[in-house]
């Protein structure tokens, strides 16, 4: 080899694989199928699925407000959309998007998978 010539890398998990690829975050080898394009260059899935646990806020009994919230509002626009008949096509999308608030507020704007 000579002087300036680096090193061989090899992937942290397919320790065959030789490459060139960094993680911008924690700077391991990683290899093109392991590695996730993010709009700041290229991390190791650890490294994105670390990020992301910092954006899941929900508690387990956010779902369940979520469901019992949608379904109620649900039932009621059901009920009113029977009286309506065809208009219901204009009201549907402002009524989802009135359900769909509903649910946030309730949950506190938490986020989940």
């Amino acid at each position: 080899m000579t002087e300036g010539a680096a090193e061989k890398l090899y992937c942290y998990n397919h320790p065959q694989r030789e490459t060139l690829l960094r993680c911008n975050r924690c700077e391991r080898p990683m290899c093109t199928s392991c590695a996730v394009l993010t709009p700041t260059g290229y991390r190791c899935k650890e490294c994105v699925r670390g990020q992301q646990k910092k954006f899941e806020t929900a508690h387990w009994w956010d779902y369940l407000f979520a469901v019992v919230v949608a379904g109620i509002l649900g039932l009621i626009g059901s009920l009113i959309s029977n009286r309506i008949g065809f208009f219901i096509l204009f009201i549907a999308p402002v009524a989802g998007m009135v359900i769909a608030e509903a649910v946030r507020l309730v949950i506190r704007r938490r986020r989940g998978r």
